[in-house]
């Protein structure tokens, strides 16, 4: 198994290639995941817009690690030659504080930002599986709370009952206007036709000029013309018909949401726990990049102590050489594992 034990005096931290493809598999495997629901797609996305920082990360920070490997190994060549002292021995030390220091400072930089990458990554995926965990407890407490086609079947479903109902009772009551003025009819001689235009304009007075005003007055005036040409018209037997079948509609869908809503509390599960996978293996790689910036600040406070007390006479370099080995070390395994892992996915 290709791996590499980075160690300190109270941490044995373990950083391999499966590691690595532990984190690209587990993205992988949350690529794929299709589900209806807007929320858990939408949170699915961010995931995959983190697995592709996440890659960049990696391909990116190889070059850093090359970068480091080749500055360490410059650094330990001129404190061999130091400790030789097969030449002047300030003149070494000059071109150590002098020359190499700047690159230190410059090295240091960058391997903060790549830890603040990867730390951001890190954070926004824990952000990511507490938004899914909330959801997950919301649509366990009503089912109502997916955000998918099928509940918005059912709210559009439940919102016909109720203008179904609505446009029934309407009806009625513009039936019971025109009997009325039937009546009248039989007695003054007045035509009915009165009556059911009064009818009309009660919904439209009623109502308001709504959509679903408009349709409560086609529906009265189909019922009375059909009145006024035949004498009976089924209106209410027709209506109540259209909410029978409705509500077997919504009892459908109700049933459908529930199951729904147990598919996606388990989709949920199972993201999640891909999610503590990458986060756990990719805290590896934040405290890889958290070391490696403690050693080049320890090396370069060395190196400023030196340049700022010129007249010293010992120049202590066994912190700095052990200092540069781990960098070293550490950079070129870091370097051949990305290149590996970069190599798998193209």
């Amino acid at each position: 198994m290709v791996e590499l034990q980075f160690l300190n005096q109270n941490n044995n931290i373990r950083f391999s290639v499966e590691a690595i493809s532990l984190v690209i598999a587990s993205f992988s495997c949350i690529r794929e995941v299709q589900v209806n629901d807007r929320f858990i797609r939408d949170q699915i996305q961010k995931v995959n817009d983190q697995r592709d920082k996440f890659i960049n990360f990696c391909d990116d920070s190889k070059s850093l690690s090359n970068k480091l490997g080749n500055y360490s190994e410059e650094i330990l060549s001129i404190l061999s030659i130091i400790e030789e002292n097969n030449f002047t021995r300030e003149d070494l030390v000059s071109y150590l504080t002098n020359s190499l220091l700047p690159i230190a400072k410059k090295n240091k930089e960058e391997s903060e930002e790549y830890e603040r990458q990867i730390k951001q990554i890190k954070d926004n995926l824990k952000e990511i599986k507490n938004n899914l965990s909330r959801y997950s407890e919301e649509i366990s407490n009503d089912e109502k709370n997916i955000e998918s086609d099928t509940k918005e079947e059912f709210l559009s479903a439940e919102k016909k009952k109720k203008n179904l109902k609505l446009i029934r009772n309407c009806v009625i009551i513009a039936g019971i206007v025109f009997t009325g003025a039937a009546g009248v009819a039989a007695v003054t001689g007045v035509s009915a036709i009165t009556g059911y235009a009064a009818a009309v304009e009660f919904v439209e007075v009623t109502l308001g000029m709504s959509e679903l005003a408009v349709e409560i007055g086609i529906a009265a005036s189909a019922f009375l013309t059909a009145a006024g040409g035949y004498g009976t018209y089924e209106t209410n037997l027709s209506y109540n018909e259209d909410i029978k079948k409705n509500d077997e509609k919504i009892i459908s869908l109700n049933a459908k949401l529930k199951d729904e809503r147990k598919e996606f509390v388990n989709v949920i599960k199972m993201i999640e726990k891909k999610l503590e996978d990458i986060n756990t293996n990719i805290s590896d790689i934040v405290i890889h990049w958290v070391r490696q910036v403690n050693s080049l600040e320890v090396n370069i406070d060395k190196l400023e102590k030196r340049k700022l007390n010129p007249n010293l006479n010992k120049f202590d370099t066994r912190i700095i050489s052990r200092n540069a080995n781990e960098i070293k070390e550490k950079a070129h395994e870091y370097h051949r594992i990305m290149n590996l892992i970069m190599n798998l996915i193209k």
